[in-house]
């Protein structure tokens, strides 16, 4: 049970404590079961507050974070605001390095806390600001949390350098394995047991797909053959995509090297193809950038109908741009990509728009996402008011059932999410309805890139059919498009 202390003006705070869950590194701890959880720690921090006789307030979960930098966070100081503007009598930490890992954020943090007439409990016991045994014991308690992690950075920064030395590298890039095999054995008997060697079995698939283009082939080709040859990607997917492909080829480690915080190692490791091999597979940069493949109106709205993924933009020398399905990705490949001219599905919408500013009933649409705006936000302020007044009417001395309360509490609050998303949906509606134009003449006015914020505020999406009956030269592009509006 939690050691009961009061602080002047304790009376006219709601009785409420805050708790402080910090974990600085997850990884594989929560696996072999060595990681105190943050639901571990959240229950040891309310048992602390009930023990206080108070209940808890606004959980602080810092997952991931460094106990040396913590004190300066945005959720340790807004545990310490609420403090300040009495919502809370202070904040409770299971241990003192899950309250932190520096010693002077740690002290500031803690004067700054008793200043706005808060209370630091840690490890179950209030820490007496103006008891010179516990000011001395919350020192040496913090001093020993720094010192710890002090230490681990010492030891990670010895083993950055004998990593170095060694020339290992910590990713095992495709192609390759650790010298120690499963059962133990080395394959090269003198060498690093994590020296990476060729994995036999994957070593000449990056030596084709090197030789593949050092010869002249494109990325999609390679991504043919390894489709062809049913080779799946390193990551155990069925499709390579082409960034994957692109990461192997760029991958210096292929010509032995290997690079850790700047320094470079070379022959670290068998490499499995030539420097000049490499470099004539690198991707080329004779690519003109002229401007001519740069999205028009409708750049990053149109997806292709048939796998529903965004279109990207092409063209090459002497071919007009277009909008083009990505054609595969890591899940697959699209079954019937679909591609069209930019310019002509550029004035198809362009068309769409300029008709919907000179529509009238486009400023009624307006007026109506304004009043729809003004609902929402009475109904967060409802949402909000609603929320209080049940947190004001309850205090630990209540005799209701917890259980009850705090489901009617968690309601409550999803209640004022909703309504919040609520709002944030309808300002960007009536943002949008309110910078469109009114009139063809206002459209007319605007700049290319003032046209693609008018069409990006009203369209959702756009979907790109396939051609209907009419040959490529000839078809409507303003029949291949569906415009699908915000609502």
């Amino acid at each position: 049970m939690a050691q009961k202390y009061s602080r002047p003006g304790f009376e006219n705070r709601p009785n409420i404590y805050d708790s402080l869950i910090r974990i600085s590194r997850v990884g594989d701890r929560k696996k072999d079961g060595s990681l105190m959880s943050d639901a571990d720690q959240a229950k040891r921090n309310e048992y602390v507050i009930h023990g206080l006789g108070a209940r808890v307030g606004v959980s602080y979960e810092a997952p991931g974070e460094s106990g040396s930098t913590i004190f300066t966070s945005d959720k340790w100081q807004a545990a310490l605001e609420r403090v300040r503007r009495g919502e809370s009598r202070g904040v409770v930490a299971d241990l003192p390095d899950r309250f932190g890992r520096n010693v002077q954020g740690a002290y500031a943090y803690a004067a700054a806390l008793y200043l706005a007439g808060g209370v630091l409990v840690l490890n179950g016991r209030p820490v007496d600001y103006e008891n010179a045994q516990d000011k001395a014991l919350f020192g040496m308690a913090m001093v020993q949390a720094e010192m710890t992690y002090d230490l681990a950075v010492e030891r990670s920064l010895r083993t950055r350098d004998r990593v170095r030395e060694r020339g290992i590298t910590l990713r095992m890039p495709f192609g390759y394995m650790r010298n120690r095999q499963p059962d133990g054995t080395l394959v090269l008997p003198d060498e690093d047991p994590k020296r990476l060697v060729p994995d036999p079995e994957k070593a000449w698939i990056v030596k084709r797909l090197f030789s593949m283009r050092a010869e002249g082939a494109q990325f999609p080709t390679c991504q043919r053959w390894l489709e062809e040859q049913g080779i799946t990607s390193p990551t155990g997917r069925p499709m390579w995509t082409l960034s994957s492909i692109r990461t192997v080829i760029m991958n210096r480690r292929y010509i032995g090297e290997v690079s850790i915080s700047g320094h470079v190692t070379v022959d670290a490791h068998e490499p499995l193809v030539t420097e000049e091999v490499f470099e004539l597979a690198q991707p080329g940069s004779g690519v003109i950038r002229n401007g001519k493949n740069i999205a028009g109106i409708s750049g990053g709205l149109v997806v292709c109908k048939s796998c529903g993924r965004v279109c990207s933009t092409g063209g090459t020398a002497g071919r007009a741009p277009f909008y083009t399905c990505r054609r595969t990705w890591s899940g697959g490949r699209c079954p019937s990509p679909m591609m069209g001219k930019m310019s002509r599905i550029d004035e198809a919408v362009e068309a769409r728009l300029r008709e919907l500013a000179e529509d009238g009933r486009w400023e009624i649409l307006a007026v109506r996402t304004q009043r729809e705006l003004a609902d929402a936000r009475e109904a967060l302020v409802a949402a909000e008011r609603r929320l209080a007044r049940f947190v004001d009417a309850f205090d630990a001395d209540d005799d209701e059932d917890v259980t009850a309360i705090r489901a009617r509490k968690a309601t409550l609050k999803a209640d004022v999410a909703a309504t919040k998303e609520r709002v944030a949906i309808a300002e960007a509606a009536a943002s949008g309805m309110a910078e469109f134009p009114t009139s063809g003449e206002e459209w007319d006015m605007l700049t290319v890139e003032g046209k693609k914020r008018a069409a990006r505020n009203v369209i959702d999406h756009i979907v790109l059919g396939p051609i209907i009956g009419k040959s490529k030269k000839l078809s409507d592009a303003a029949d291949r498009i569906t415009i699908v509006w915000k609502s």
